[in-house]
């Protein structure tokens, strides 16, 4: 019996940080993981070819601007929405180096499966668990 393959993308804007998450995702042998530094590429992706998991950054072109100087770039909640609209069951995580606990309490409330701080020191464990209990089943 072949295994079954998981594609799971990561929307994050800095492309260092969506690269270490590519490589721990990828470490697992049956998921293939994609990046996009925007929201807006990884709808038009995923309209075409839907993802098993998303792990959504939640500021997204804070540190280098809207896209273009297009001040309708796509916010973390705003991609979640439209995520949701397609893909209702989706396990969506939400990646945040924000310190406000209220803003992140209400973020939650959306129906984000899990949070994974990207300031702390290790988010191979975070990331790699967060896998295996919403998408492998696996506690």
């Amino acid at each position: 019996m072949e295994k079954k393959n998981y594609v799971i993308y990561i929307v994050e804007d800095s492309k260092i940080i969506a690269e270490i998450l590519k490589k721990i995702i990828s470490s697992i042998p049956e998921i293939e993981a994609r990046y996009f530094l925007c929201g807006e590429s990884m709808l038009e992706e995923f309209n075409q070819k839907s993802p098993d998991m998303v792990f959504l950054d939640y500021y997204l072109n804070v540190g280098t601007g809207k896209i273009a100087g297009d001040e309708t770039t796509m916010n973390g909640d705003m991609v979640f929405k439209e995520i949701k609209k397609i893909k209702p069951n989706i396990p969506v995580v939400l990646l945040t180096g924000m310190s406000d606990k209220q803003k992140i309490e209400e973020l939650k409330t959306l129906g984000f499966c899990c949070v994974i701080h990207k300031n702390e020191d290790d988010i191979y464990t975070p990331v790699i668990d967060c896998v295996n209990k919403y998408l492998l089943n696996k506690d």
